[in-house]
C-alpha cells in the first residue's frame, strides 16, 4: 500500500473529484496546507501511540503469562488494523 504523503493526497482528491470537479490551484495549495496541519501531526502522534503500546501491551502479557500469539494482540496485525485503503483511479 503506498504511503499517503501530501502528494498522494493530492492525487486521492484529483481522482475522487474527477475531471468535471478538477482542483484549481489553491484548492491544490489548501489541501497541502491542511494536511500538513493536521494529517500529518496526527500520523506522528499515531505512530507514537503504537511505540508506546507495545511495551504496554507486552507487560500485560507477561502479568497474565501470554504470549502475543495466544491473546491475538499481535501489535503488526494492530498496525495495518490503523491503514486506510486507497481509492483506485481510473482515467
Amino acid at each position: 500500500m503506498p504511503e499517503l504523503d501530501s502528494d498522494n493526497r493530492v492525487g486521492e482528491v484529483k481522482c475522487i473529484r474527477g475531471k468535471k470537479l478538477r482542483l484549481t490551484v489553491v484548492g491544490v495549495q489548501a489541501l497541502r496546507a491542511e494536511y500538513n496541519r493536521t494529517i500529518e501531526p496526527a500520523r506522528v502522534l499515531a505512530a507514537e501511540t503504537l511505540k508506546l503500546e507495545r511495551p504496554l501491551n507486552d507487560l500485560v502479557n507477561q502479568a497474565y503469562g501470554m504470549t502475543r500469539a495466544e491473546n491475538g494482540s499481535n501489535m503488526e496485525n494492530r498496525a495495518a488494523a490503523y491503514a486506510h485503503p486507497t481509492t483506485q483511479c481510473y482515467s
